[in-house]
């Protein structure tokens, strides 16, 4: 496809209904967390982060480590990872990252 990398690669964020307003992707990762670990009455240090194992996500992999959240790494399937996301239960209760626009439209369509 010959189209510009920012068409092609988006930000990311999922999260489940309970956190739905409490995510924000222009704010920081550490304001994400909190605020999601609030939404669900829970602490920073509970939360489960899922990120696509890519070196383009060095930064936001320091900022996880540094807001005190678990992170589980993924080699691909980030469109599974954001339904994980809004799945009570799953084990996952935020998605982030960079990633493609059309897994990123297909994981908004499935949740």
């Amino acid at each position: 496809m010959n189209v510009p990398k920012h068409v092609v690669y988006v930000n990311k964020i999922a999260v489940g209904a309970d956190a739905r307003d409490a995510i924000d992707i222009n704010a920081s990762v550490d304001v994400n967390i909190k605020n999601v670990a609030d939404a669900k009455g829970r602490k920073a240090e509970t939360m489960t982060v899922v990120v696509l194992d890519r070196p383009r996500h060095e930064q936001l992999l320091e900022s996880v480590r540094a807001a005190g959240a678990r992170i589980k790494l993924i080699t691909d399937g980030d469109v599974a990872a954001g339904i994980q996301a809004a799945l009570p239960g799953s084990g996952v209760d935020i998605l982030m990252g960079i990633g493609g626009a059309p897994e990123g439209v297909l994981a908004a369509s499935g949740t």
